[in-house]
């Protein structure tokens, strides 16, 4: 399992550095497409690469959130540094609910002018890509984490 061999970070700074190379070349071919569009000056030639090049491209971005998605979800449910076995259940149930909100807004981000979506994707992959060094998973857990029924008798 890949993500046990190389961690959390690594995969990480994979799977994003894949979606936002993959969402800034979606970027630029979106750019490119609708500035010829305005100006009336696309050849057959551009639109055959627009067509040829497009599913690649989205398919390279979804491979890399994929990656990313499917990380974030074995941490979740294997490590106890990120959520402690005790809370993992409700805290896994909050993201949830947060991620199918937000999620809600996609449609909304989907009708706006052509680039701007995409330029929005890439600049969150960006800054989830900058936020990657400041994961700190080599840190232990403190003693009353990764035992909370000591914590319990105690009191």
């Amino acid at each position: 399992m890949l993500f046990k061999r190389f961690g959390l970070k690594m995969m990480y700074y994979v799977s994003f550095s894949i979606g936002f190379l993959g969402g800034i070349g979606i970027y630029y071919c979106e750019f490119i497409h609708s500035q010829g569009l305005l100006n009336n000056s696309l050849t057959g030639d551009q639109i055959a690469l627009f067509n040829r090049r497009m599913p690649q491209l989205i398919f390279f971005t979804k491979f890399g959130i994929a990656i990313a998605f499917l990380s974030s979800y074995f941490a979740c449910f294997i490590d106890p540094n990120v959520f402690p076995n005790h809370r993992r259940t409700t805290a896994i149930g909050i993201c949830n609910f947060c991620a199918r909100g937000l999620t809600g807004f996609a449609p909304l981000i989907n009708e706006l002018a052509e680039p701007f979506p995409m330029g929005l994707f890439v600049a969150i992959l960006g800054f989830a890509l900058v936020n990657t060094v400041f994961i700190n998973h080599e840190k232990p857990l403190p003693k009353s984490l990764k035992n909370p029924q000591s914590s319990l008798k105690s009191s």
